[in-house]
């Protein structure tokens, strides 16, 4: 099938360059039929065949470790991924998730299901629908929260650069009102960081790779948490004030209580703690 082979050239072709693929996805946002871009209807029988039929046995055929992660889509759909975990079992190793529709639980209710696969929240995007700093920086921290307190192993927005019309977009489509995580200003060569990467930071700077998230649970429930331990021992932690009103935080790890924090409204704090 020429679909398993774009699969196969994408993956060697980084190998020779020595850049490993950690994992595809069958299909993005397969249950959308884009009108301005390549894309196409996939269902969840249909991507069972496809994965467990043609994809797995190719990779295996190659000797490919890649891994293979179902769905690629919203969170309103979790029939989805678990049908797929369901009937092509073993040639399956996760499930991609975006965040345009249902909520991160959906991460939580398949991971329960099928707890032996990865989770990982693959596309986010911001933009001009958002347009006030505000808003926009704290619907990255708020839902990043979530989104790695339900079992996500990772946290990806789209897109990584930019320019200063939101380029380049596919031919005929016209200006695109999605934001970067970086604006490089192709007149002038300037860079610019979006809120997406100040945001992105807070978690960035203190959650290490390889990192494993511990628990971490607030009396008050305007203010959001995660935290992870490094491999280093050192614990990552990420707060979000979600309220209207500035709040006092006092940190209290493994039975220690650390100073106060001033955290104002919609503010965030990332921390990281020696051990």
């Amino acid at each position: 099938m020429s679909f398993v082979y774009v699969h196969l050239s994408y993956i060697e072709s980084y190998a020779k360059h020595g850049l490993s693929i950690y994992a595809v996805t069958p299909q993005n946002e397969p249950l959308y039929v884009p009108g301005h871009y390549p894309g196409m209807l996939m269902t969840a029988e249909m991507q069972t065949d496809f994965v467990k039929n043609y994809l797995k046995p190719a990779f295996v055929k190659h000797g490919l470790s890649t891994k293979i992660l179902a769905y690629d889509h919203n969170w309103d759909r979790p029939e989805y991924p678990l049908s797929v975990l369901k009937e092509a079992g073993e040639a399956v190793d996760g499930v991609a998730w975006h965040w345009y529709g249902g909520e991160a639980s959906a991460q939580s209710q398949v991971k329960e299901a099928f707890p032996d696969k990865e989770v990982h929240f693959t596309e986010g995007s911001g933009g001009e629908w958002i347009p006030a700093f505000e808003p926009a920086f704290s619907n990255v921290m708020r839902t990043g929260i979530e989104i790695l307190r339900n079992h996500s192993q990772s946290l990806v927005l789209w897109n990584m650069a930019l320019d200063e019309q939101n380029g380049p977009t596919v031919p005929g489509f016209g200006r695109s009102t999605c934001r970067g995580i970086v604006t490089v200003n192709q007149q002038t060569r300037e860079l610019e960081y979006t809120l997406d990467y100040y945001a992105l930071a807070h978690f960035s700077t203190v959650i290490r790779p390889k990192a494993v998230r511990i628990a971490a649970e607030s009396e008050q429930p305007s203010i959001r948490s995660v935290a992870f331990r490094n491999t280093d021992d050192s614990i990552g932690i990420v707060l979000f004030n979600d309220g209207e009103q500035a709040s006092d935080v006092r940190l209290r790890l493994r039975g220690t209580e650390l100073p106060s924090l001033r955290m104002e409204s919609k503010s965030a704090l990332s921390i990281r703690l020696n051990n």
